[in-house]
């Protein structure tokens, strides 16, 4: 195989040249060490639990959200756009955004819409008289777990259009919890769960890891920056043989 990069051509041989793209020429400019760790991360990466964040006003909030679900290992999170549009603080995410698959949507109907069709249980946090606690909510299916702004919480919609509705327990005063707290007091919970429960097919597939690995090396290493410079500059940058 012939891979050509910018400048010259770099000969690959053997069964590495079988590999997919990136991860063939990850050794050029990945250490042994950091792919490892790609991959150990990876290996506890889940897509069970996916948080979803009904029109946040405050995009730092949302980045604070992202650090959160990275550090317990979420894959994806989602955003439905309303006034606000998601954007990254990257001294909030702390680099956490690259590491996380983000997906928004235009409205609380469509993103419902492509969750279910996944196969997901919408359940939303509120304080509604029929929500449960989260030791309740069901994992025999993927969960979307929705979280409403700052505000006003879910909107009547989106509560309306809930498979479940769950509550954090509270005994003060305080009736209600900072987004970010509230997403880092659930996920980690279900996700122990999850992650204690065997039968559960809770990891990313063999597809779906190869796909993250990739997505990883392009905005975390000079391979991104390679190929972000040859499109620019019209470079051709294709593999042949």
């Amino acid at each position: 195989m012939l891979l050509r990069i910018l400048k010259g051509p770099v000969h690959l041989r053997g069964a590495g040249a079988r590999m997919p793209f990136f991860e063939n020429i990850a050794p050029r400019f990945v250490s042994a060490a950091r792919l490892e760790r790609m991959r150990q991360v990876l290996a506890g990466r889940t897509r069970y639990v996916v948080p979803v964040f009904e029109n946040l006003y405050k995009t730092h909030n949302a980045a604070a959200v992202i650090r959160t679900a990275e550090a317990f290992g979420v894959a994806q999170a989602h955003f439905v756009e309303g006034e606000t549009e998601y954007e990254d603080h990257r001294d909030i995410t702390q680099g956490s955004h690259r590491w996380v698959d983000i997906r928004t949507h235009p409205s609380t109907e469509a993103c419902f819409a492509a969750l279910r069709h996944e196969g997901y249980r919408i359940v939303g946090t509120c304080l509604h008289e029929r929500a449960v606690t989260p030791e309740s909510i069901p994992l025999d299916r993927p969960l979307a777990l929705v979280f409403g702004n700052e505000l006003e919480g879910m909107s009547g919609e989106a509560i309306r259009a809930c498979d479940l509705l769950v509550r954090i327990p509270m005994y003060g005063f305080v009736e209600s919890l900072n987004i970010s707290v509230s997403a880092a007091l659930l996920l980690s919970g279900l996700l122990t769960r999850i992650r204690a429960t065997p039968e559960l097919a809770w990891p990313l597939g063999p597809a779906e890891r190869r796909k993250t690995l990739q997505r990883w090396l392009y905005h975390n290493t000079r391979i991104g920056t390679i190929v972000t410079a040859a499109r620019k500059g019209g470079t051709i940058l294709r593999t042949e043989g």
